[in-house]
């Protein structure tokens, strides 16, 4: 698993910093959006990742994880990326006809699910974070 800068640490501060400063109607769209566009771009491109054109064999990821335990997890990773993906691709259809910084209640759940995807985003990358340590650190003893 590749290790990026792209994403979740910089990207999620800057959704972050769009909600906690909110502008005026078009405005806060117009930033929420171009957040959420630039975290969805880099998603896609982190899944695309796992499937390099130059080797056909979708599989060749697998001799880079030493044991099958990290190999579940990195599996594990890739599916939750999806979701998140998933989850971002429907903020933003939303941010687009609801914005966030409305009083009504909907707008009140909606701020409240993007300041949970940069929460969802953090943890992601601790996630891979925790994997690239433990594929770099000898296991000795007892398999997986």
């Amino acid at each position: 698993m590749s290790v990026q800068n792209d994403l979740t640490m910089g990207l999620a501060a800057e959704l972050l910093q769009a909600l906690e400063k909110p502008s005026p109607g078009q405005e806060q769209i117009a930033r929420l959006n171009s957040a959420l566009a630039r975290i969805e771009r880099a998603l896609a491109r982190r899944l695309t990742d796992f499937t390099d054109e130059v080797e056909p064999d979708a599989d060749h990821h697998r001799a880079l994880l030493p044991s099958p335990g990290l190999e579940r997890r990195a599996r594990g990773l890739r599916d939750n990326l999806a979701d998140i993906l998933r989850t971002v691709r429907t903020l933003r259809a939303e941010v687009a006809i609801s914005p966030p910084s409305a009083t009504d209640s909907s707008a009140a759940s909606l701020n409240a699910r993007l300041r949970d995807l940069v929460q969802t985003l953090e943890r992601h990358e601790h996630g891979e974070i925790d994997l690239v340590q433990a594929g770099m650190t000898t296991d000795i003893g007892a398999g997986d």
